[in-house]
């Protein structure tokens, strides 16, 4: 439980400092996220979360599937645009600040992650693989504003 609180004031350092610096292109907030294919494992689907993107680079803080904080950074590629609709690919890497499950993940503290983003108006939806072992897929999902909400 500590973890939520930690998670929560990163998310508002973040997207205070954003605000100041006047000079992002969007903000995001993930609201959540399924782990397809995961079977019975305890996996936490609710993960408040706030992203700012300047241009192609984003970071960001949020609750982890594990109900810590996490820290990200990472870039997109826009591959389709058709009015309201963009479908963009992205790639980063997450720092599990806190990781206390063992066996779920293999690789440390630092997680990469890709796939495939879609944005309609001011709600998105991203999927991206998963490690094949624990999940199948992971689907996660929130709202996004433009620079021009503000």
């Amino acid at each position: 439980m500590a973890g939520k609180p930690t998670a929560a004031i990163i998310a508002i350092i973040c997207a205070s400092l954003a605000t100041e610096a006047g000079a992002q292109d969007r903000v995001s907030l993930l609201v959540g996220s399924d782990h397809i294919g995961a079977g019975d494992l305890p996996y936490n689907e609710i993960n408040p979360g706030v992203f700012v993107t300047w241009q192609d680079l984003t970071v960001g803080a949020f609750e982890n599937s594990y109900s810590n904080p996490s820290l990200y950074a990472g870039t997109e590629w826009t591959l389709a645009k058709h009015d309201s609709l963009t479908i963009a690919a992205f790639a980063g890497a997450s720092l599990y600040v806190t990781y206390d499950r063992d066996g779920d993940w293999s690789g440390g503290r630092i997680m990469p992650t890709g796939g495939l983003r879609a944005t309609y108006g001011n709600a998105f939806i991203q999927v991206s693989p998963g490690d094949m072992r624990n999940f199948d897929a992971l689907v996660s999902f929130g709202l996004t504003f433009g620079s021009d909400s503000f």
